[in-house]
């Protein structure tokens, strides 16, 4: 079971072609009720393939120059429409997923997740794992490093209720990340942690105890707890957790505790399968489907769609491996079970399932995490994020 859980939390890149999106199946779109706002009405709508609908879809930016240049200017123009500031999520967004494999269309076809941030009017990313790759030397990539070369595509998403104080606190926290950079690095702190299915969350002394631990890290107060490693999204996920914050606070600076009161988790972390009402981390897909004007029977045709095995060569050998191991593909078809159970609201079955998984996965944070969270209904008090839009670059 752990395998898969890995799979589904997966950061890494893949260096793909670019495309300009004229449609997206639904499992890469979002209800209409996810999306933020907006003033500006400059976007092309991404409707879904396949699907007479409007409640689900994707809007879209679309940038030719995908060159460092090019990719300076479109960002400058994004931040003048207010279309990315400090505290967004940014996802990676790997659309030619749609032909591969169910758990790459299960992750909503996003890989990797980072935080946005403004630098003296210039928009730049603070990624994990902390190195050259993602966030360029010391630090200063502006959504241009290797990585994000080498990604087409990518989401946006807004914490709700992100002040303008949170705001400062996040740029400052920030600011002893770099003010310690080379200490942090050198002393072998805040690495990359690999098993997506080993998340810090509750193994401190308890839930969100290893943000405190991160804070006093990027103080310069921490140079022991080499233990403390985090993948992409667990790493976004505490850097927004620690934005209530102020580094001056003696909480954290004097450490006074080990886990510091002002820390608010940016939401709660989830179980693989839907737990007290808060979806899971493989439910994104369905709650796109839910929120379709269709039969129930189109929706379950639909289903066939996501739970296919396509076209594996994109894939690396390692993945293509995975795909046909034996648990791995029975969890799949135990999802898809969930799935119609769910649409058919056949509670025993769903309750079932949903014992079988999520004992086993625990709570969690996957990049996809971040997507789900702004499917929340409009007024649930855990909805954190909105969508805002999908960016394209190249041809």
């Amino acid at each position: 079971m752990k395998l898969i859980i890995s799979i589904i939390m997966a950061c890494f890149s893949l260096n793909i072609l670019a495309q300009n999106l004229s449609s997206v199946p639904y499992y890469f779109a979002l209800p209409e009720s996810a999306h933020l706002p907006l003033k500006v009405t400059d976007w092309k709508k991404i409707p879904l393939a396949g699907v007479s609908t409007d409640n689900a879809y994707l809007r879209g930016y679309h940038f030719s120059d995908g060159t460092v240049k090019g990719r300076k200017e479109a960002f400058k123009e994004l931040v003048e429409k207010n279309i990315i500031q400090t505290g967004d999520i940014v996802l990676s967004f790997r659309p030619e997923w749609e032909t591969t494999i169910p758990y790459s269309r299960i992750q909503m076809g996003v890989s990797h997740a980072s935080v946005a941030y403004l630098d003296s009017g210039v928009i730049k990313n603070l990624d994990m794992p902390l190195d050259t790759e993602y966030n360029g030397n010391n630090l200063s990539s502006g959504f241009d490093s290797k990585h994000y070369l080498e990604t087409p595509h990518i989401q946006i998403l807004r914490p709700r209720n992100f002040s303008e104080e949170k705001k400062r606190n996040l740029l400052a926290w920030i600011g002893k990340l770099r003010q310690n950079y080379k200490d942090i690095r050198n002393g072998g702190l805040l690495r990359f942690n690999s098993d997506y299915s080993a998340p810090k969350f509750n193994v401190y002394s308890k839930d969100d105890a290893f943000v405190t631990t991160m804070a006093r890290i990027l103080l310069g107060k921490d140079k022991e707890s080499r233990d403390l490693t985090m993948f992409c999204s667990e790493y976004a996920w505490a850097l927004l957790s620690l934005a209530s914050c102020d580094p001056e606070d003696s909480e954290i600076a004097d450490e006074i505790v080990s886990d510091a009161s002002c820390i608010k988790p940016i939401f709660d972390p989830m179980y693989m399968l839907d737990q007290e009402g808060i979806p899971g981390l493989t439910e994104g897909p369905l709650a796109t489907l839910n929120s379709l004007d269709i039969s129930n029977s189109e929706k379950e045709d639909l289903l066939d769609t996501l739970f296919a095995t396509g076209n594996m060569l994109t894939l690396s050998s390692g993945h293509r491996a995975l795909a046909k191991n034996p648990k791995v593909v029975a969890l799949i078809q135990a999802l898809k079970g969930f799935y119609i159970a769910k649409l058919n609201r056949n509670e025993a079955m769903v309750a079932g399932i949903t014992a079988q998984v999520n004992p086993v996965g625990g709570r969690n944070y996957s990049p996809s995490a971040f997507l789900i969270n702004s499917m929340l209904e409009d007024t649930d008090p855990g909805r954190q994020f909105d969508y805002v839009a999908t960016i394209m670059f190249g041809m």
